[in-house]
């Protein structure tokens, strides 16, 4: 088994592979202050719900907390007795990179933009080894958390550039910090885009409104590849918004862990450097 972490500013997920099949996934939440033994009993209670344990293959980790970066490192090798590949651009990943400071690249956007390419670019089975044949058409990763984010590969691998913009919880959260009176409501698909009272008109606008803004952004990223994209969305709030997008195609919950495993898999042989 392959135990994988995403460090997230609002969640740490964790997943189990065995092989490339994801097995189980946990969630906990982020906090900056936890130490690495109150992570570590956290993690082994939610292991231990797993059922009979199957020895660890190792782990890897993409981290954008870079105060827990260290903590869940140190979880690793304390609590699971094994030393976690710690992604980033120093490593094997895509073929080719376009940003200006590769180093500045989020870990999660890099994971993303990895397993749309070697999962959903191609039409054979994704490449295990270094390096990885190009696949089909390009790829658009477009990830759902605390912000939207838009990662753009090109068929043969190269990282393009992306978008980000503020998230669908924390503009909730924006909104109702500023405008005090506005009412509570739950984050579900609209019975019409005309709501009939406050919190009709705020599902509205905020589901609506995100696929309208993921939309708009996928049309310019399509008119300046010059060819239509695979597009596919991950993040906890995907779901509201897959359904209400014309462009986005597939819908992978577990697409950053999914790169994580990849870049794992792509970093594993022992005594050979990164191309």
């Amino acid at each position: 088994m392959l135990l994988v972490l995403d460090v997230g500013n609002t969640n740490v997920t964790v997943g189990l592979f065995r092989g490339a099949a994801l097995v189980r996934t946990f969630r906990m939440a982020t906090r900056r202050q936890a130490t690495a033994d109150e992570y570590g009993i956290a993690l082994l209670r939610l292991l231990r719900t797993a059922g009979p344990g199957e020895p660890l293959e190792g782990a890897a980790m993409a981290s954008v907390v870079p105060p827990l970066t260290g903590v869940m490192a140190e979880v690793c090798r304390r609590y699971l007795g094994t030393e976690p590949l710690v992604v980033g651009s120093h490593l094997r990943t895509l073929p080719g990179n376009r940003y200006e400071d590769p180093q500045a690249l989020g870990a999660d956007r890099l994971a993303n933009a990895v397993a749309a390419w070697a999962l959903y670019g191609r039409r054979e089975a994704p490449p295990s080894t270094w390096p990885p044949a190009p696949a089909a058409v390009p790829v658009v990763a477009v990830d759902f958390g605390t912000a939207t984010k838009l990662e753009v590969v090109s068929a043969d691998g190269v990282y393009l550039g992306g978008a980000i913009a503020p998230g669908i919880g924390i503009s909730i959260q924006a909104l109702h910090q500023a405008a005090a009176r506005l009412p509570q409501f739950g984050l579900r698909r609209p019975d019409r885009v005309l709501g009939r009272d406050n919190a009709a008109a705020l599902r509205s606008g905020f589901v609506y409104g995100f696929a309208g803004q993921v939309d708009g952004l996928l049309e310019r990223v399509r008119e300046e590849l010059g060819e239509e994209p695979v597009v596919v969305a991950t993040g906890g709030l995907a779901h509201l918004v897959v359904g209400e997008s014309r462009y986005i195609q597939h819908h992978d919950p577990g697409l950053t862990l999914a790169g994580i495993r990849l870049i794992w898999e792509w970093n594993r042989t022992v005594g050979e450097s990164p191309a």
